[in-house]
């Protein structure tokens, strides 16, 4: 289990839990975990979350990033994704190409756009009134990964 954070009403905590299907396929879906009744119950089935965040103006949407077979899609891609945690209702943000990877998605402050990072393409925002892309930093060949904090590289 990783990236346990409490769901702003405090009345449940989400989670990512890791797990395996008889098939020997690897799977790590988005679960919550109500405080109260202690019942745990999974957002995802069959997907490979890789990073997270909570909506900070409506603390009902979760923005992620991951593999999640869609629509039937044969074979998922790393894309970014909503999902409303009382509802369940889940919208596909981006589509990307099999070998395309994003991940670290964070919500502007008034929850209008969520920032990310593509793989050696920088950092992307995302107006989610209009789904306009808008490419903020420029990536580099070899650099997967920059930290949002200071803008500094890492691999």
């Amino acid at each position: 289990m990783w990236g346990t954070v409490w769901i702003p009403d405090g009345k449940k905590i989400l989670y990512v839990f890791p797990e395996t299907e008889p098939t020997a396929q690897h799977f790590h879906n988005l679960w919550t975990v109500d405080i109260e009744t202690r019942t745990s119950a999974p957002l995802t089935t069959r997907s490979l979350v890789l990073s997270f965040a909570l909506s900070p103006s409506d603390e009902d949407w979760i923005v992620f990033t991951g593999e999640y077979t869609y629509e039937g899609d044969a074979s998922p891609s790393n894309d970014l994704w909503l999902i409303n945690v009382q509802s369940g209702e889940l919208l596909r943000l981006t589509r990307n190409l099999s070998d395309e990877v994003v991940y670290d998605p964070w919500w502007s402050p008034d929850g209008t756009q969520v920032v990310f990072q593509r793989a050696e393409q920088g950092i992307w925002t995302m107006n989610l009134a209009d789904g306009h892309l808008k490419q903020v930093y420029p990536g580099e060949p070899g650099i997967l990964y920059y930290d949002m904090a200071i803008l500094g590289r890492s691999k």
